[in-house]
Parts: structure tokens; C-alpha cells; sequence
């Protein structure tokens, strides 16, 4: 008695009969009923052409993706821990976290703005154009994001003067200090909205160790950036200078409330502990400001005199050979340390 089954579309069959050739003897282990010859064709017929480009298709998109996997994975896991970094105001660690998410994501607008902030709040001003410039013509959506690179690009206004102005600074490059201070107020009456040219005559006040004139122009301009560092630092030095090591202190905090990472604040509280002979404490603050940043050259300055104060020779040459290694070295820093380490300067 033959014993009857149904295909996929319902069709019965006689499960005793090939269902290729119709021969009455079949394979009895297998559930579809093919003879021997029949089977072994089937297992034997080559895969159509189509079927193997869309195989090898397949198979090279999930190659790819593991092969990309790791790196997207990782610079996802960079951009979130970037944003923890900078919860924290930690903006050391949340530049380090979103140069890496950088190069995974070299077109993200959120990704390159956080960047821009971060390398701000360390102070990394040369190296904002370039980022500013890739954000240019785009719309950005995040409204805070948004604000906050617009107060930054404004800021950038104090660092590059204008056209005008720099005709005024290469005019005064061979006048005294006192001519180009005389240069300046004059530029200035004529130019009040001129930000950048209140910058330069607060430099010049304080080069002629006017730091009362010096300080006002730097409040003044502090009111209108109040997140910015520099600033904050800048009122550190006069006030250190003026001896008023407590003010400085409170400076060099406000430093730090906007980016606790920040090794310019700790190396101005370095300079502010040496100028009182506290040199157990300026090298705690030195070596605090290194270990945040290894190549800024002001911090290998203030390393050498540091080290030199408190006898430590070995560490104060080897900082002296980092400096003059490093791309940004001048002659006259480079002179005054030696002169220092000689004894000519007390």
C-alpha cells in the first residue's frame, strides 16, 4: 500500500516513487523521495550565477562591517565619554575623547562643535579657525550649541585685529612702549568698538607695569566675555605682580570652576606660590599643571625655575634640554633660565 504525502503546495504524492524520474526505488532515510541518481544530481547541479555575485555581496558587507565595526564602536564610545568629560569640566580629557570621535566622524556638526569648545577652554586658540571653517554655511540645529560657538567666534575677535589696527601696530614696531600706548588711545578714540585694540593697550599698560590701567581694561573686557579663562588668568598675573597673592589665587580658581583641567592655572598658581618663596607648594602646582599637558612651553618655563629653587638640578636640566627641543622656544626665555641657573639672576 503506497503511503501518500503533500509538497509545499498542498500537491499529494506517493512517497515510494521518485519524484524526479519516477523509478520505484528510493533512498528510504531521506523525508523526499529521490532514487540514489536522482539525488546525487541534485546535490551535484552548480548554484546559478546570480546566486553566488549575491552571495559574495553578502558575505563582503559583513566582512566590511566587522572590519569597521571596532572603529565606529570606538569612536562612539570616545564621543560619550567626551560628554561625560565635559559634565565634569573636565576639558583635557573631553578634547583627548573627541579628537578620536573626530576621526570616525570627521562630518558630525555636534561632534566638531564640541571640539571647538573644548580646545577653547584649553586655551588651543590657534587651532580653532580651521574647525570654525568647517561649520561655516551650516545651519546648526542645537540651539545651546549654537550660542555657545557664536560667544566663542565673538571672543576670537580679541586675538586677530582688524585690518586697521594691525596698520597701527606695524607703524609703532620701532616707537618705545609710552608712543605706542599714545598710538593706541589715539586708534582708540577713533575706534571705540575696536575690542581687539583694548586687548593690545592692556598689554601695553602692563608691559609698562601700569597694572591699574592694565586691570581696568581687563575687567572691562571680562564683563563682556565672562566664560573666558584667558582673561581670568591674565587678572591672576597683574594681581600677582601688584602682590595681591590672595586675588591672584581667587583668579586662577575661576580658572579652574570653568575647566578643572586647565594646566595654565595651575602653572599661575605655580608663579604665584614662587613669587612668595613657597616653593614646596609651586612645585606641587608645576608638577600638577606637566602632568596635564607635557609640551606647553610655559609650564617647562616655570618647571625650570621651580626645580631650580627648590635644589632639584637633575629634573631642572632635564626640563631645560624639553625646552630647548621644543618648536617654540625663544632665545631670550632660553637666555634668562641660564642666567638664572648661573647665578646672575637671583
Amino acid at each position: 500500500m503506497n503511503q501518500e504525502a503533500s509538497n509545499s503546495n498542498g500537491t499529494a504524492y506517493d512517497r515510494n516513487v521518485c519524484q524526479n524520474c519516477g523509478v520505484s526505488v528510493v533512498e528510504k532515510e531521506y523525508d523526499y523521495p529521490l532514487c540514489e541518481e536522482c539525488r546525487h544530481k541534485l546535490v551535484k547541479r552548480p548554484f546559478p550565477i546570480g546566486i553566488k555575485i549575491f552571495f559574495i555581496l553578502i558575505v563582503g558587507i559583513v566582512i566590511f562591517s566587522l572590519i569597521r565595526f571596532p572603529h565606529t564602536l570606538k569612536g562612539g564610545i570616545a564621543y560619550e565619554r567626551g560628554k561625560r568629560a565635559e559634565a565634569e569640566r573636565k576639558y583635557i580629557t573631553a578634547m583627548e575623547q573627541y579628537e578620536i570621535a573626530y576621526k570616525n566622524y570627521p562630518d558630525s556638526q555636534d561632534l566638531i562643535g564640541k571640539l571647538i569648545i573644548s580646545k577653547y577652554r584649553n586655551g588651543k586658540i590657534a587651532e580653532l579657525y580651521d574647525l570654525f571653517d568647517k561649520i561655516y554655511d551650516i545651519d546648526i540645529k542645537n540651539e545651546d550649541l549654537y550660542e555657545e560657538l557664536s560667544k566663542i567666534n565673538d571672543e576670537l575677535l580679541l586675538y586677530y585685529p582688524s585690518e586697521k589696527l594691525i596698520e597701527v601696530l606695524n607703524k609703532s614696531k620701532d616707537n618705545d612702549l609710552e608712543a605706542v600706548k599714545q598710538m593706541l588711545t589715539e586708534y582708540m578714540t577713533e575706534n571705540p568698538e575696536d575690542i581687539a585694540a583694548k586687548y593690545y593697550l592692556a598689554d601695553i599698560f602692563y608691559e609698562l607695569g601700569q597694572f591699574n590701567e592694565s586691570k581696568t581694561m581687563i575687567n572691562y573686557l571680562r564683563q563682556i566675555y565672562p566664560d573666558s579663562v584667558s582673561l581670568d588668568l591674565y587678572m591672576a598675573a597683574i594681581e600677582r605682580d601688584q602682590g595681591n597673592y590672595d586675588n591672584a589665587l581667587t583668579y586662577c580658581k575661576y580658572a579652574l570652576n570653568k575647566n578643572i583641567e586647565n594646566p595654565l592655572a595651575y602653572n599661575a598658581m605655580s608663579m604665584i606660590e614662587l613669587n612668595q618663596s613657597n616653593y614646596e607648594k609651586a612645585l606641587e602646582y608645576v608638577e600638577k599643571a606637566y602632568e596635564l599637558d607635557e609640551e606647553d612651553i610655559n609650564v617647562l618655563d616655570t618647571m625650570v625655575i621651580v626645580y631650580h629653587y627648590n635644589g632639584i638640578e637633575e629634573k631642572r636640566d632635564w626640563a631645560l634640554e624639553k625646552i630647548k627641543q621644543h618648536p617654540k622656544h625663544q632665545d631670550s626665555q632660553l637666555q634668562f633660565l641660564n642666567e638664572l641657573i648661573s647665578g646672575e639672576i637671583q
